[in-house]
C-alpha cells in the first residue's frame, strides 16, 4: 500500500509541476518502473520543478541507488559508456571538502563495466532532466539491474 502511496504521489507530482516534453519523459519512466515492476530501492526520483528549491536536479532527477555493473557484467560498449558518462563522483571531493546533498559518508569505489571508479556518490548515477535517448539507455540498465538482482 505504501508503494502505491507514494508512486501515485510522485505521479502527481510529475503532472503538477513539469510540462510539455519533461513531463512526457518522467510519465514514461514511471510507465516503465511500474509495468516492469523495478524495485523501488533501485533508484529515487525528485521532482522539483522549474522553480524547485533543488537548482542543481531542476526540473527533476533520476538517481540509481544501486549500481552493480562489475566486471563480470556485460553490455555493448555504448552503454557501458553511457554508464561511465554518468558515474557520479560525489560532489564532496570535487568541491574540496564541501559537502554534497548526500549525507556524511565519503565516496565508494566501484566498478562499472570493468571500469573502476574512485569516491562515487551514494547515488552512483545521476540524471538530471533525462531526454528520450537518456531514457532508452536509463531503462537498459535497470533492467540489466533487476536481472542481476534476480540471480542472487
Amino acid at each position: 500500500m505504501a508503494e502505491n502511496i507514494k508512486k501515485t504521489t510522485l505521479e502527481t507530482k510529475i503532472v503538477t509541476l513539469l510540462v510539455g516534453e519533461t513531463q512526457k519523459n518522467a510519465l514514461d519512466l514511471m510507465t516503465f518502473l511500474n509495468e516492469n515492476k523495478i524495485p523501488s530501492k533501485f533508484y529515487v526520483i525528485n521532482v522539483v520543478g522549474e522553480g524547485g528549491s533543488f537548482p542543481h536536479i531542476r526540473p527533476w532527477a533520476f538517481f540509481f541507488n544501486a549500481c552493480d555493473f562489475g566486471a563480470d557484467v556485460s553490455a555493448n560498449n555504448d552503454l557501458a559508456e553511457f554508464a561511465w558518462k554518468h558515474a557520479h563522483i560525489c560532489d564532496h571531493f570535487i568541491n574540496g571538502g564541501k559537502r554534497c546533498g548526500c549525507g556524511k559518508q565519503p565516496g565508494f569505489r566501484n566498478v562499472i563495466f570493468g571500469n573502476e571508479f574512485d569516491n562515487l556518490c551514494k547515488y552512483p548515477m545521476q540524471f538530471i532532466n533525462p531526454d528520450t535517448a537518456t531514457l532508452d539507455n536509463m531503462k537498459n540498465l535497470l533492467s540489466l539491474l533487476k536481472e542481476r538482482h534476480a540471480k542472487k
